[in-house]
């Protein structure tokens, strides 16, 4: 079965100049990101978010399949 699985996780790096840089970082999209000071928060937001997607992904999957048999049944009905 397919899933959503983001595994972009930055660990911290203390020795840089950038403040920025200071924090555990997560991507998410281009510039998308989330910043955290513990790497066990980060790992938990990163497993969260993949549990959130992977739910959401499930339940439009669900959607679409309803929605595609309900069209099959009445698309006699549509004037085109």
């Amino acid at each position: 079965m397919k899933k959503i699985s983001i595994d972009k996780l930055t660990r911290a790096d203390k020795f840089s100049i950038r403040t920025r840089d200071h924090y555990h970082t997560v991507s998410l999209r281009n510039n998308i990101r989330a910043y955290f000071t513990s790497i066990v928060k980060a790992r938990k937001f990163l497993s969260d978010t993949n549990n959130f997607l992977n739910q959401k992904l499930h339940e439009i999957n669900d959607i679409y399949a309803e929605v595609s048999s309900i069209y099959t049944r009445l698309w006699f009905l549509f004037d085109y």
